[in-house]
């Protein structure tokens, strides 16, 4: 039995082998319509690395230094949050200065408000000799709560403070990215609503300009003063007198320069100069002796 099962079975496997199939009309076209192209993806470029020409708005950015000026790198370490704030304390700085700068140069001589100061005193010992008076500290007393008034307006400039002090989410410290630095007390002629965009960014960048002269020029004056011990209009009128006497032998070794190798003093090089400390070595060679 279960032999003619298994020949049955063969048999029947057999001719569905050759059963003939139904041919199909069915045709596959390829799908019509745009195909599907993956975006490009935009590397996102840090703050720290965008030239200073991109960062808050160009301001800042002039000649001689075309890529901005930043000696000691502050904006590779600061993102757009930090900058504003760097931006802010530059400006306050330089306007420090600027006020510093004359006022080192009236303050030796020209005190009226406190006639009893020695004249020709170091800018650098002013205050001290200052509060020395009893005037000098209710003077410095009115200096405090001034600039402490004027101060307390920029306070709507930061953030609000949140978050764990020191963590990446805290608003610590932080200043916020929609303001204008500097802005504290908008008034006079040079604001941003008396002036068009190209206009105002200018005036911006030659306060900045001029904030970065007189912060180098304070710190030169106060070098000074503490190197050669005299006050400022003292020691410019010293160095009047020496350079006065530099002049003098320059326009001498100008002048000698000039009979004595036939040359102009535009083409005053380094065979010239050789040949005139000959001339100095062996002063008899010059004048016959």
């Amino acid at each position: 039995m279960f032999a003619k099962t298994a020949i049955l079975a063969t048999l029947a496997a057999s001719a569905s082998a050759f059963t003939p199939t139904t041919p199909s009309m069915a045709i596959s076209f390829p799908k019509l319509g745009k195909a599907k192209t993956a975006k490009a993806v935009i590397p996102t470029v840090p703050d720290e690395d965008k030239p200073l020409t991109e960062r808050l708005g160009g301001v800042g950015v002039s000649k001689p230094f075309a890529e901005g000026f930043d000696p000691l790198g502050f904006a590779t370490r600061a993102d757009a949050q930090e900058m504003i704030k760097y931006r802010e304390a530059e400006l306050k700085h330089g306007r420090v200065a600027m006020l510093a700068v004359p006022g080192f140069l009236l303050s030796e001589d020209f005190h009226p408000f406190f006639p009893n100061l020695p004249k020709w005193e170091y800018g650098i010992f002013a205050l001290q000799d200052t509060l020395e008076q009893s005037s000098g500290v209710v003077g410095l007393a009115g200096a405090i709560l001034a600039i402490a008034a004027f101060e307390a307006r920029s306070f709507k400039a930061w953030e609000v403070p949140e978050g764990t002090p020191g963590s990446e989410a805290s608003t610590y410290f932080k200043m916020k990215t929609d303001i204008v630095p500097g802005a504290t007390l908008p008034a006079g002629p040079w604001t941003s609503d008396k002036l068009s965009p190209e206009e105002f960014a200018g005036k911006q960048t030659a306060e900045l300009n001029n904030g970065r002269l007189a912060m180098i020029a304070i710190f030169l004056i106060v070098l000074q003063e503490v190197t050669s011990k005299l006050g400022c209009w003292r020691s410019m009128q010293t160095t009047e007198l020496n350079n006065g006497r530099l002049a003098m032998i320059a326009i001498f070794l100008i002048v000698l320069q000039e009979v004595t190798s036939k040359l102009p003093a535009a083409e005053f090089d380094a065979a010239t100069l050789e040949f005139i400390g000959n001339v100095f070595a062996t002063p008899g060679d010059l004048f016959g002796l």
